[in-house]
């Protein structure tokens, strides 16, 4: 039963590393890294790499497309949609989620990725989200569990906790690493034959600061399937 979630606990972690890799990107702090095209392709490899993990032999289905550099830049210049204002976003995939004011965000069509987004609060904080759908059978409990452990076994100072039961949990964590702390939370959402992902990360320069846990937290749990 639990053996589907139990194999895709990378592409999790893939999802997690191209929100980190849209940091680097967007962010204007990392003077070698901004606006890097090897970034952009780094950021386009971990999602790659999540739908290889999510989809495995379907991978050549019609409805899943590989974004490739020119196309995710594209998206977010031209495709991008700005939030002046805290705005619920209804996909088509079948859920809402709640976008706060100042992200950018671009509806996805690669496979398992629904969502991407991203906000620079200001010069030393960066927010990423990205949201997930797949099709999935078994329970939560132990996936989630093994997510946190691949994570804590590649961050340093990792901690976390896991919250909520059955078919909705949480994991919220932070870690360090030499550039400051890094925040998140992904929540599980598991709803019929269908499994809701969406992991929010913000990126602080400041060490040893959390205060956008909870933002991260309403992004999380605004998340409806509709």
């Amino acid at each position: 039963m639990q053996s589907f979630l139990l194999e895709n606990i990378e592409a999790f972690f893939n999802l997690l590393m191209a929100g980190l890799f849209l940091y680097w990107y967007c962010n204007d702090n990392y003077e070698k890294l901004h606006k890097n095209k090897w970034v952009l392709t780094g950021f386009i490899l971990w999602t790659t790499l999540a739908g290889n993990s999510f989809y495995g032999s379907q991978l050549k289905a019609k409805n899943y497309q590989i974004p490739n550099i020119e196309e995710t830049e594209t998206s977010f210049a031209g495709k991008g949609q700005f939030t002046w204002d805290d705005t619920i976003h209804k996909s088509r995939d079948g859920y809402a989620i709640l976008i706060p004011k100042g992200f950018t965000y671009v509806p996805e069509n690669h496979g398992p990725i629904s969502l991407i987004a991203k906000r620079q609060s200001s010069r030393d904080t960066q927010y990423s989200i990205t949201v997930s759908r797949i099709q999935a059978t078994g329970y939560l409990q132990n996936t989630v569990k093994q997510v946190a452990e691949n994570l804590k076994t590649k961050h340093h100072q990792f901690t976390h906790h896991i919250s909520g039961r059955d078919c909705d949990l949480k994991l919220t964590y932070t870690f360090e690493d030499l550039n400051g702390q890094n925040n998140g939370v992904m929540r599980f959402l598991k709803k019929g034959d269908f499994l809701y992902n969406v992991s929010a990360i913000a990126k602080t320069f400041r060490k040893g600061d959390n205060a956008e846990l909870i933002e991260l937290e309403q992004i999380a749990d605004s998340l409806v399937v509709l």
